[in-house]
């Protein structure tokens, strides 16, 4: 817990990933409609607050309780944001345009591994983006 609660702080300033930037400046600044996101291990929520600050409905999803607390203290408008506390092998998810699993996908344990990216890829939309 200890560890987790140090990547936060440590993390709770940083821009959104690199990843995210290039495509977003790639791709996703193209108007993508319905504007929806799951951000797979949101963490501090630096990936989650840039893009509900570019007008998605984001859900993020983490194990820990913890980051709800980061990232709604890190927020004026919680409105397009709802949160996923779950391990990866339970999770639910529901059809959007874009999920993003940046450096998050190892937490999955490996003999799960497959059911996990079959929900990933049954729960992206036509023409919708996998970013990892």
């Amino acid at each position: 817990m200890k560890d987790v609660e140090k990547y936060y702080k440590e993390t709770i300033s940083a821009k959104p990933s690199k990843l995210l930037q290039k495509f977003w400046n790639m791709k996703l600044s193209e108007e993508i409609v319905p504007k929806t996101a799951i951000d797979l291990g949101c963490g501090a929520g630096n990936d989650t607050i840039f893009l509900l600050n570019q007008g998605f409905c984001v859900t993020a999803v983490d194990k820990e309780r913890k980051v709800i607390d980061i990232i709604q203290n890190r927020l004026k408008d919680l409105s397009q944001l709802n949160f996923l506390i779950e391990d990866f092998e339970k999770v639910e998810l529901h059809k959007t345009n874009l999920i993003l699993a940046n450096l998050s996908l190892f937490f999955c344990e490996p003999k799960y591994f497959h059911i996990f990216m079959k929900k990933i890829i049954n729960n992206i939309n036509k023409n919708g983006y996998f970013i990892r």
